[in-house]
């Protein structure tokens, strides 16, 4: 998985966010997995991922999907098992995931 494209593709967004919570937020590699057709990114806290201290972990950090083909990113909003099975569309079309706001 060629983390410098997802950096890339989430860097306004993680920036702004690590500004607003003043805390540095970054991708979470071990809550980050790919389909055929997406990356499923998890993200948190420098701190938290550094230390362990659920203190500083961020709530309500859903994990947002990458679009392979078109890069749209969107947010999961509803999670469901094995979701990873289904397609960009399909995840739409079930209310799984909703259009990311910083695409």
């Amino acid at each position: 998985m060629d983390y410098t494209v997802i950096e890339l593709i989430l860097k306004e967004y993680l920036n702004s966010l690590s500004e607003r919570l003043k805390n540095k937020i970054i991708i979470d590699k071990d809550y980050t997995w790919e389909t055929s057709e997406y990356f499923i990114i998890g993200y948190n806290s420098e701190s938290f991922l550094n230390n362990g201290n659920i203190s500083d972990a961020l709530v309500g950090n859903y994990p947002i999907v990458i679009d392979k083909s078109t890069k749209h990113t969107y947010q999961l909003i509803n999670y469901e098992d094995d979701f990873e099975k289904y397609t960009i569309d399909e995840l739409i079309d079930k209310n799984i995931i909703e259009k990311f706001p910083y695409d």
